[in-house]
């Protein structure tokens, strides 16, 4: 059975690194956070309470996960955040933004493919 608590409890070092990185990253300065650790300590809640600050600040909030077959599908959390994200897309107001490299990305992407 899984519990959600409405509060997370005991991570506020770890929920102010990743407030700190967020804002950081406002600024323009690029920020990578990785959340590593045994399974069941807290890694997507954490994800999750960044995931929701981000939202709160107005940002666009793109998620993929790995998957836990032993298949090795390369870079699927990126492909699956952008697939996610295309299918919700305004294509033809996105590949009008991309300009050239909607081609490039269609092959990755084949949504995006405009003729």
């Amino acid at each position: 059975m899984r519990v959600d608590a409405a509060r997370l409890v005991g991570r506020r070092a770890e929920l102010d690194a990743l407030e700190d990185a967020l804002l950081e990253a406002s600024r323009g300065e690029g920020q990578l956070v990785l959340l590593a650790g045994e399974a069941g300590i807290g890694k997507s809640r954490l994800a999750d309470e960044a995931r929701d600050q981000a939202i709160r600040l107005g940002w666009l909030v793109l998620a993929g996960s790995c998957s836990e077959a032993e298949l090795s599908v390369p870079y699927l959390p990126v492909v699956e955040a952008v697939g996610n994200f295309l299918a919700d897309a305004d294509l033809a107001e996105l590949d009008s933004r991309l300009g050239g490299l909607g081609r490039e990305l269609a092959q990755l992407f084949p949504q995006l493919h405009a003729e």
